[in-house]
């Protein structure tokens, strides 16, 4: 083995984009949350997801702080479908004053179980049924964000409510790197919301109906960074405009969206400059401000360990296969969205690196987690693909029956 000396070994451990104080190498093996993860990985069954709690509990205290400095009556509530791991739930209940945001009856009734009052639940919903408006109409006090003037209709007819909130659209999307897959809302039309020419209509339909509209939602898009912030402030905007046409105001949700950087050259959001954002746009209304953000929680909170089980090079490409794939972590495959794969030990030995492609062991053509990446690993090794907190074990599939990735907290 080619022995480098320790002050250039640690040079080039120092130019990890990725490491903060809790994830980082140490002795050329990774540790997080203060566990060396080289040491620990025979005890887990492999492919599985690690999370660290601290990191989530100092994301949320982060991002409460800086929207307080946007506006005085600011609330966080965390989006559920991002990771529903039920002790991390627990932990975000008990630990922190951080709320939910959920989308289903069953993740409302999870919510409640985890150990969330019901004053510090949201719910938005879409597509939402008779039997799913029986569902939340048990649980007096949450707020729910009505997503459609139909949904309104169904209300009135289950007298479900006598207030809601209302979800609007504002037709400008945001998203990491204006990736057009994680948008919710832009010259396309989406699903979510009702859009500037309707909401006269939604408004007089309330009025008619003895429906107090309480509250406005928007959410525009998933992961946006700083490049973002201008169409942000815009949509901020048009949710102000809206609130003259409802006399009942008592809140407003701005949406998640908020941002991580998933590769070396992603620009980290500036939550000062957020912050500022939503404190010129905002800052002097009297009313309470929610946002609801997934990713900026859980994300960079999570890792997924799986086993190298192939290296081949096939048609001038040299494949990397891991024993786990989009079942396992959708968001490569379905999304673009890249998570950093890094070995558990660094072995001086395969340096330099050179460019691969990380492949699923599902038999689909799109199961890839990275294309041209600098990478040297072994059959064998075992990868930590960081930024794996979010939208990862939630939206796990049984496909080619592979079976799950165990959870487990750091």
């Amino acid at each position: 083995m080619m022995n480098l000396p320790e002050n250039l070994y640690m040079g080039r451990i120092a130019s990890y984009w990725w490491q903060r104080d809790n994830l980082q190498y140490k002795k050329k093996e990774l540790h997080c949350s203060g566990k060396n993860l080289s040491e620990r990985v025979d005890l887990f069954d492999l492919p599985c997801y690690l999370y660290d709690f601290d990191r989530v509990k100092e994301n949320i205290s982060r991002i409460t702080r800086f929207g307080q400095m946007g506006h005085t009556s600011f609330y966080l509530l965390y989006a559920m479908k991002a990771n529903r791991f039920n002790p991390l739930l627990k932990t975000i209940a008990l630990d922190t004053s951080c709320g939910i945001d959920a989308c289903s009856p069953s993740e409302l009734e999870l919510a409640v179980v985890c150990g969330f009052t019901r004053d510090r639940i949201s719910v938005t919903s879409t597509g939402v049924s008779h039997k799913d408006f029986e569902g939340y109409s048990q649980f007096n006090g949450i707020m729910f964000n009505c997503d459609s003037i139909s949904a309104l209709k169904k209300i009135k007819a289950g007298r479900y409510f006598s207030n809601t909130g209302l979800r609007l659209n504002p037709a400008r999307g945001v998203g990491y790197n204006d990736n057009p897959l994680v948008h919710y809302s832009g010259s396309k039309a989406t699903k979510f919301g009702i859009y500037k020419d309707r909401l006269e209509e939604a408004a007089d339909y309330a009025k008619k109906s003895d429906i107090a509209i309480t509250g406005l939602h928007m959410h525009a898009g998933s992961g946006f960074l700083n490049t973002s912030l201008d169409a942000y402030r815009e949509n901020l905007r048009f949710l102000r405009s809206a609130c003259s046409l409802f006399p009942n105001i008592e809140y407003l949700n701005i949406g998640g969206g908020l941002g991580i950087p998933l590769t070396k050259t992603d620009e980290k959001l500036d939550l000062e400059m957020w912050s500022r954002v939503v404190s010129e746009e905002l800052g002097d209304l009297p009313f309470r401000i929610y946002a609801e953000p997934g990713d900026h929680i859980v994300k960079d909170a999570g890792i997924l360990l799986a086993q190298v089980v192939e290296v081949e090079e096939k048609g001038g490409t040299t494949f990397v296969t891991v024993n786990a794939g989009f079942n396992v972590h959708p968001e490569p495959a379905f999304y673009k969205l890249p998570l950093e794969p890094v070995p558990v030990r660094l072995d001086d030995e395969k340096l330099p690196q050179k460019k691969v492609t990380i492949a699923g062991n599902i038999n689909e053509a799109l199961d890839i987690f990275n294309e041209d990446q600098q990478l040297e690993v072994k059959e064998g090794e075992i990868i930590a693909f960081l930024n794996a907190g979010a939208y990862g074990a939630s939206m796990a599939s049984a496909h080619c029956l592979r079976g799950k990735a165990s959870e487990l907290q750091l």
